[in-house]
């Protein structure tokens, strides 16, 4: 039961995750997200955490110009408002967060 909701719950945040963050910007009166977007479809299409350093050198070899700095703003944006979410890395012994897409990003981010 637990492994059908999770499916269900991915599915749902990866059919409208874009769509989601341009709804949330023209609410609260944001400025297009561009770059915010690239983060966001890359950390939905990995579909599991990531670090930021991996995020930027996917980015940057698919022709994306985009800075670290960029992608770090960039994530922090999307968990503060609820699209993503970070755990710290304690398996390979080094203190690095990772991220991934959260999955009620979905359902409460737009209200």
């Amino acid at each position: 039961m637990q492994l059908k909701f999770r499916k269900r719950c991915k599915a749902l945040a990866m059919r409208t995750i874009s769509v989601n963050i341009i709804t949330f910007c023209k609410i609260h009166g944001l400025r297009y997200p561009g770059k915010k977007l690239l983060v966001a479809d890359y950390l939905q299409n990995l579909n599991d955490y990531t670090c930021v350093s991996k995020v930027y050198v996917a980015l940057r070899n698919s022709g994306v110009k985009i800075s670290p700095a960029t992608v770090y703003q960039s994530i922090g944006w999307l968990i503060k408002n609820g699209f993503a979410e970070s755990k710290a890395d304690g398996d390979t012994g080094t203190r690095e967060n990772k991220f991934r897409i959260s999955c009620g990003s979905s359902q409460n981010s737009v209200v």
